[in-house]
């Protein structure tokens, strides 16, 4: 199951969400100032795709949200990783 059509963005997003982080936390770590349009999209297309998820669904605007690997992305970045590897 390999996503040869994620963006270079989303592919470092889930490269960098192994632990729960903040949006500001994924910005830092990828080396933006501020939620740019590629990253609002990856974001945006991540979460559509079901690898990626909030950890507080209820209130997606909440200062305190966080954003993790689903099941389907841990095993997308694993696979990768092999991948890479071999």
């Amino acid at each position: 199951m390999v996503h040869d059509d994620l963006s270079e963005t989303a592919q470092k997003i889930l490269n960098v969400c192994k632990k729960a982080l903040s949006g500001p936390e994924l910005l830092g770590i990828l080396g933006y100032k501020s939620r740019t349009r590629n990253f609002r999209i990856a974001m945006a297309d991540l979460m559509e795709r079901d690898l990626i998820e909030m950890t507080l669904p209820e209130t997606p605007k909440s200062k305190n949200q966080k954003y993790r690997l689903t099941q389907s992305g841990l095993h997308l970045v694993e696979n990768l990783n092999r991948t890479a590897e071999s």
